[in-house]
């Protein structure tokens, strides 16, 4: 395809043998939105990369929409969590999307976050639909710490209009829809169990991205930083967008309770 033969990766399964210190002689140039670049071989006139105006060989090119993954039941949500952390035999990519097309049950306490390490940090789209997730548990799992529906959800990462209900987690560092938000979470809500011995919140552990129309209804624990919609909320030192979110139960922190009121 045009995909496999142009940009950045059109070498990759290619091998070439050079001679000791003799280095490659191909140039590539990662694809645009609207163009594709064929490698080519370096020569007097291109000792380095060229312009995008003189690129010798290059075509008109739209890239492929991303592949969008349904999701209607837990095992498949489960499937998806391992697309995206690259585990369980799975090729590891963390910019796939999905779409809830169904409430889910979960049926087990072993939950395993989505992008579940700061190296695999969430940067597609999960779209709820608007359905619910109940009983989402990692009482089980081998880690439990930097939990939630997703671990990490990374710059440009969007996760929206998702519910979670009867959820029941805790480790170090926990947030019901994600543990670290550097993008956006939008149109989410909490319910259930959050007992923490970190940072803790209802929607995010910490975040330093954008929070809008989210709302945690469950019980938020933890021995520092906690909130009923997040437990740290930081952009570059200045508060982060935390916008029409709503805390409706108790959050204790270091044995002592507060309730917050809906903003």
């Amino acid at each position: 395809t045009t995909a496999q033969m142009t940009g950045t990766s059109a070498l990759e399964s290619m091998t070439f043998s050079y001679e000791e210190g003799v280095t490659s002689p191909w140039l590539t140039k990662e694809n645009a939105d609207d163009w594709a670049y064929y490698p080519h071989l370096k020569s007097f006139a291109y000792d380095s990369e060229p312009t995008d105006a003189n690129w010798p060989a290059k075509i008109e090119y739209t890239a492929p929409a991303p592949t969008v993954f349904e999701i209607s039941n837990y095992d498949e949500l489960k499937e998806f969590a391992d697309i995206v952390n690259g585990e369980n035999g799975k090729t590891q990519n963390p910019s796939a999307c999905a779409i809830l097309t169904a409430d889910i049950i979960a049926n087990d306490k072993k939950w395993v976050p989505i992008a579940n390490g700061s190296d695999r940090a969430f940067t597609g789209t999960f779209d709820g639909g608007g359905h619910k997730i109940t009983g989402l548990d990692n009482s089980q799992a081998g880690n439990k710490d930097d939990s939630g529906l997703f671990g990490f959800i990374g710059e440009g990462g969007i996760v929206k209009d998702v519910r979670l209900e009867s959820a029941n987690l805790s480790g170090e560092y926990i947030g019901g829809i994600a543990h670290e938000n550097n993008g956006t979470i939008s149109g989410c809500s909490f319910g259930g169990t959050i007992a923490c011995g970190g940072c803790a919140g209802g929607i995010a552990g910490l975040s330093n991205g954008t929070i809008s129309n989210c709302y945690n209804t469950g019980n938020v624990s933890g021995n520092s930083l906690v909130g009923g919609v997040a437990g740290w909320n930081s952009n570059d030192g200045t508060p982060a967008p935390l916008l029409s979110a709503a805390s409706r139960e108790a959050v204790t922190e270091q044995y002592q309770t507060v309730t917050t009121r809906a903003m």
